[in-house]
């Protein structure tokens, strides 16, 4: 039921918090089967599905994590604006893909979720709230298009996250993703 799903969700986040993956894997796990049975909200679910889609991505089990990911950004594309009135949580979902694909060195598939996800963070005001994420963001899109020999695009975004970097010299990220183990190899 619904009161499951949230008691999984929140043990989930505190193992995570903690750096048991294994654990959060299992409770967010629990948490999605416990909100896909209870029809929980659309957003609810997205939610269950993006969090066990990192916690397996950074288990190293990458067909299970796209899935999931990939049904968390489709299931939050369904989610009227009402409920996510400024696409924050969505931008979350094409970063979250974007990185997925970039730590894997995917990066056509990475550059598909970053040209979807950088607008949004722009129209947001995420791009002003968080500078220097959305830097290192812009520095990973363009490590992507450097890795598909789109160079002068690869230079030009660079630039521009330097640009974002020196107007914020102060600053530093407030939101710092956890990388995919680079070191896993897709199947």
């Amino acid at each position: 039921n619904l009161h499951s799903a949230r008691s999984y969700q929140v043990s989930a986040e505190a193992a995570e918090r903690r750096g048991n993956v294994r654990l959060a894997k299992e409770h967010y796990r629990r948490a999605l089967l416990s909100a896909q049975n209870s029809n929980a909200p659309t957003a609810g679910i997205s939610t269950a599905a993006y969090n066990l889609g990192r916690m397996t991505g950074y288990l190293c089990e990458y067909e299970e994590a796209e899935k999931l990911l990939t049904e968390a950004l489709a299931l939050q594309e369904e989610v009227p604006d009402a409920d996510d009135p400024n696409h924050q949580i969505l931008s979350m979902r094409f970063f979250e893909l974007a990185r997925f694909y970039f730590d894997f060195g995917q990066y056509d598939k990475a550059i598909e979720y970053f040209e979807h996800g950088l607008p949004i963070a722009e129209q947001t005001g995420i791009a002003n709230s968080d500078p220097i994420a959305y830097a290192d963001a812009l520095d990973d899109y363009a490590v992507a298009l450097s890795n598909t020999d789109q160079l002068a695009r690869a230079h030009a975004i660079h630039q521009t996250a330097e640009e974002v970097r020196a107007s914020n010299p102060d600053t530093e990220a407030i939101f710092r993703p956890t990388r995919y183990n680079q070191h896993c190899q897709p199947s």
